[in-house]
C-alpha cells in the first residue's frame, strides 16, 4: 500500500533512525504549547479521538496521558511506524487502535469520532481537499477538526548575526527543501489555503490560530532542545543523502550551523498554525 508522500520514512532514503529522532524531537519541544491550545477546545475526556498519520505515535502517547479516559483511533499508511507504536505506546494497548491504511479512504465508519486532531501531516501529502473530506465524513455531527501544520512563509525565524551572505545561502537552501517536498507530493505552504478547504468541505466556525514558542520565553529544558534541534537538525544530513543539497552545500551550512553555535545571544522563534473546524 503506497501513496504519493514527502514523509513515508520505510519507502524512502532517507536515515530511519534520524527521521525517527527528529520526530521525537519535535514532539518534546512542541507538545507543551500544543496542549495548551488542545484544552482550549474543550475537548471532553471520554471522547472518542481519530488521529491520522500517527507514525511512531508520540503524540499518540500524549493524547492518551492527557484524556486518561479517551481513545485514540487511527490511520498509519507506514508499517514500520505502526511496529515502532508498540514500544512507544507499551501499556496504553486496551486504549488505541491503528489501522494500516490511507487517509484518503480510511475505511473508518462515518459519524464516529469526536475530534480528528491532524498533527504536521497535511504538508507532506496532495490532494488535500479529498484528505478533509474524508475527515468530515468520520466525524460527528459538531465533531471537531483540529489540524496543526506549517507555512513556511512565516513560519521559523532565527535570531542571529549572519551576514546578507550567509542569510541568502540560509534562504536559498531552504527553498530547495520546499521544491523537493512539493515534488514529492507536500506543500510547506499549506496552512494558507486550510481555511479555505474547511470551509469549501462543509466546516462550520472555521478558525485559524498559532502557535507560537520564543526561547527567550521557556525554560532552560525546553530552550535547549529548540536550540539543540536546529543547531544539530537531524534532518539536514537527510536532504544530502537523498540528493536534495550536495556535499559543497552541506559543509557550507554547517559553517554557518557552526557560527550559530557560538553566538552569545542566540535564540528563535518558532510558529505553527492551528486551523479548526465543526460539522
Amino acid at each position: 500500500m503506497t501513496e504519493k508522500s514527502s514523509y513515508y520514512i520505510s519507502k524512502s532514503t532517507r536515515n530511519k533512525e534520524t527521521a525517527i529522532k527528529g520526530l521525537e524531537y519535535q514532539v518534546k519541544m512542541m507538545w507543551p504549547d500544543e496542549k495548551e491550545k488542545l484544552m482550549q477546545f474543550g475537548l471532553q475526556d471520554g471522547s472518542k479521538i481519530f488521529e491520522p498519520g500517527n507514525g511512531p505515535g508520540f503524540i499518540t502517547k500524549k493524547l492518551l496521558e492527557l484524556y486518561p479516559n479517551s481513545h485514540v483511533t487511527a490511520v498509519e499508511i507506514d508499517p514500520m511506524m505502526i511496529e515502532l507504536q508498540k514500544e512507544v505506546l507499551a501499556g496504553f494497548e486496551n486504549r488505541y487502535f491503528t489501522k494500516l491504511g490511507s487517509v484518503y479512504d480510511t475505511g473508518l465508519p462515518e459519524n464516529e469520532y469526536d475530534v480528528a486532531i491532524v498533527r504536521l501531516l497535511l504538508q507532506h501529502l496532495p490532494e488535500t481537499e479529498k484528505i478533509i473530506a474524508e475527515f468530515y465524513r468520520v466525524l460527528k455531527p459538531s465533531g471537531k477538526l483540529i489540524i496543526i501544520d506549517v507555512d513556511d512563509g512565516v513560519g521559523m525565524a532565527k535570531i542571529e548575526n549572519l551576514t546578507p551572505e550567509e542569510r541568502d545561502f540560509d534562504r536559498m537552501i531552504h527553498q530547495k527543501f520546499q521544491v523537493f517536498q512539493s515534488k514529492e507530493g507536500g506543500n510547506r505552504f499549506i496552512s494558507r489555503y486550510l481555511p479555505k478547504m474547511l470551509l469549501k468541505v462543509g466546516f462550520m466556525n472555521v478558525k485559524i490560530d498559532s502557535i507560537i514558542s520564543h526561547t527567550d520565553l521557556l525554560d532552560e529544558e525546553r530552550k535547549n532542545l529548540y536550540l539543540m534541534f536546529f543547531e544539530d537538525n537531524p534532518y539536514i544530513k537527510d536532504h544530502l543523502t537523498t540528493g536534495v543539497i550536495n556535499q559543497e552545500e552541506y559543509n557550507k551550512l554547517m559553517e554557518i550551523q557552526d557560527k550559530i553555535k557560538n553566538f552569545e545571544d542566540k535564540g528563535m522563534v518558532f510558529i505553527v498554525f492551528i486551523t479548526s473546524g465543526e460539522k
